[in-house]
C-alpha cells in the first residue's frame, strides 16, 4: 500500500483527505464522518437493491475505522481509461438520482471515472430542496467556472455545445433513472424512514460561498468583505470554513475545537437563504407530487440547455418535451401533468 497524500482543501484545524492506493484501489482516509458516502453509494448501502438495474456506483466500502471522525473509505479499482458513450448515460442516471436525493457538490474531483462507470467518493450534503439539476454540480452551475462541474471528467466540451448522441443519451438515463425513482419512491420512503434515527446524528454540510473564493482569500488574492463572524475564525486558523446542520434541524454548526466540539453560528440575515432549502426533512422532500415537479423543472432545464437535441430526441414512453412559439413544453401523460419555461 502506498504511503497517503493529501487530497483537497484543508479544514477543522488542518485535517486534510489523505488519498493511498492499494492494489490499484483507491482508499481515501476522511477526517470526518462517511456516513453519507456509504449511505448513498456503499457496497452495503440500504438503497443498493432498490438501485441494483441502474448504473449508480455503489461500491465503497468501510476499510477500517479509528472513530467517527477518523475512517479509510475504499474506493474501486481505476485506471486509465477512454471515455465511452455509456458513460453519459451513466452521468445522466446519476444526475437525476443526486437531484432527487438533494445531493451536492458532485464537483469533478468528487468522482472517478471506473472500469464499470462513475463512482462517487465524497458526499457531504443531503436533502436539499434542489430546484434545478445544475445545483448538484454535476452539470455546472456558475458560468464563471464550469470546469469544476462533473461533466468535465468526461469532456470539456460545454453543455451546450455536447454533440447530439451524447446529449441524447445524458437525457435517456436522466428520464430512465426518474422513472424507476417514481416507481420506487414506497420502496425509498420505507428506507429512509429506517434510516431515520441514524441519519439524524450525522452532519450535513452547507456552504455559504464557494472554497474557491476561501482558498483566495487565504492566499492573499483578495479578501472577503462581508466575512462573518464563525467565517474569521476558521480562516484566521488558516483553515476553509467548514460548516453543518442535522436533518431537519435548521440549525448551523462549526467546529470550535480539534477535539471536535461544535458549536452554533449565529448566521447573518443575508446568509439564510443558504441555510433555508439545506437538510430538509425526508418525509417532506420525498412526495410524489414535489418528485414530480422536479421531473418537470429538470427536463425543461436540460432540454433548453442540450442545444443539439432535436424534436425526435425530445420523445420517451413516459413523457416528452416539444417546442412551440419558442416554448418549452413538458407533458407526461401517464401522470396527467404538464409544465412550460
Amino acid at each position: 500500500m502506498l504511503g497517503p497524500s493529501p487530497r483537497g482543501d484543508r479544514h477543522n484545524f488542518s485535517r486534510f483527505v489523505r488519498e493511498s492506493d492499494l492494489n490499484g484501489a483507491r482508499v481515501f482516509r476522511k477526517p470526518r464522518p462517511v456516513f453519507w458516502e456509504l449511505f448513498f453509494f456503499g457496497g452495503a448501502s440500504p438503497l443498493k437493491s432498490i438501485f441494483s438495474a441502474t448504473t449508480i456506483g455503489m461500491s465503497l466500502e468501510l476499510k477500517s475505522s479509528r472513530g467517527p471522525f477518523d475512517s479509510d473509505m475504499l474506493a474501486v479499482e481505476t485506471a486509465p481509461r477512454p471515455v465511452h458513450p455509456s458513460d453519459y448515460y451513466a452521468l445522466g442516471q446519476l444526475l437525476a438520482f443526486c437531484y432527487y436525493f438533494g445531493l451536492q457538490d458532485m464537483h469533478k474531483d468528487n468522482l472517478l471515472l471506473s472500469p464499470g462507470g462513475l463512482q462517487v467518493i465524497d458526499a457531504e450534503q443531503a436533502f436539499s430542496e434542489l430546484l434545478l439539476p445544475n445545483q448538484t454540480l454535476l452539470l455546472p452551475a456558475n458560468k464563471d467556472i464550469p470546469w469544476s462541474a462533473g461533466l468535465n471528467i468526461l469532456t470539456g466540451t460545454a453543455l451546450e455545445r455536447l454533440p447530439n448522441h451524447e446529449a441524447k443519451v445524458l437525457l435517456d438515463g436522466f428520464v430512465d433513472l426518474t422513472s424507476l425513482f417514481i416507481e420506487n419512491l414506497g420502496s425509498i420512503r420505507s428506507v429512509l424512514r429506517d434510516a431515520d434515527s441514524d441519519m439524524r446524528r450525522q452532519p450535513i454540510r452547507i456552504f455559504f460561498r464557494g472554497t474557491r473564493e476561501y482558498v483566495e482569500h487565504l492566499d492573499g488574492k483578495t479578501i472577503i468583505a462581508d466575512c462573518f463572524e464563525e467565517e474569521a475564525i476558521q480562516l484566521a486558523r488558516g483553515d476553509v470554513p467548514y460548516f453543518f446542520m442535522f436533518t431537519g434541524s435548521g440549525v448551523v454548526y462549526f467546529y470550535s475545537s480539534s477535539a471536535w466540539a461544535a458549536q452554533e453560528v449565529a448566521v447573518p440575515v443575508g446568509f439564510r437563504k443558504f441555510v433555508d432549502y439545506c437538510a430538509k426533512e425526508p418525509s417532506y422532500l420525498f412526495t410524489r407530487e414535489k418528485i414530480e415537479r422536479q421531473w418537470a423543472r429538470g427536463m425543461l432545464f436540460l432540454s433548453k440547455k442540450l442545444e443539439s437535441l432535436n424534436a425526435r430526441d425530445l420523445v420517451w414512453d413516459s413523457c416528452s418535451v416539444t417546442r412551440e412559439a419558442g416554448q418549452l413544453n413538458f407533458v407526461s401523460p401517464a401522470l396527467r401533468m404538464s409544465a412550460k419555461n
